[in-house]
C-alpha cells in the first residue's frame, strides 16, 4: 500500500497524498483481498485443509491472478485510468 500510495503520489500522476492513498486503498486494496481470499480457498478445496503443497501452487496463483480481474477491469472502465 505505501509504495502505490508513493507511486501515485510522487509519479506521472502527481496526485495529492490523500487521494493517492484513497485510489491505492481502492484498487489494490480490494483486489489484494480478493486475491488472497481465493488463493486460500482453492489450497483448502484441493488439499482438503490448509496444506501448503507444491502441486497445488499454480492453481493457487491461477485463482488468485483471475478473481480481481472483473473489479480492476470494471475501475478502469469507470474511471478511465490504471492505478499503475
Amino acid at each position: 500500500m505505501a509504495l502505490e500510495t508513493a507511486i501515485l503520489r510522487y509519479g506521472s500522476s502527481n496526485l495529492a497524498l490523500p487521494e493517492a492513498f484513497k485510489t491505492a486503498m481502492g484498487m489494490s486494496f480490494i483486489s489484494m483481498v480478493s486475491m488472497e481470499i481465493a488463493m486460500e480457498i482453492t489450497d483448502y478445496a484441493l488439499t482438503g485443509g490448509m496444506q501448503m503443497q507444491a502441486w497445488v501452487i499454480a492453481p493457487m496463483l491461477l485463482m488468485g491472478f483471475v478473481t480481481p480481474l472483473p473489479f480492476n477491469y470494471w475501475r478502469l472502465k469507470k474511471y478511465g485510468k490504471s492505478c499503475h
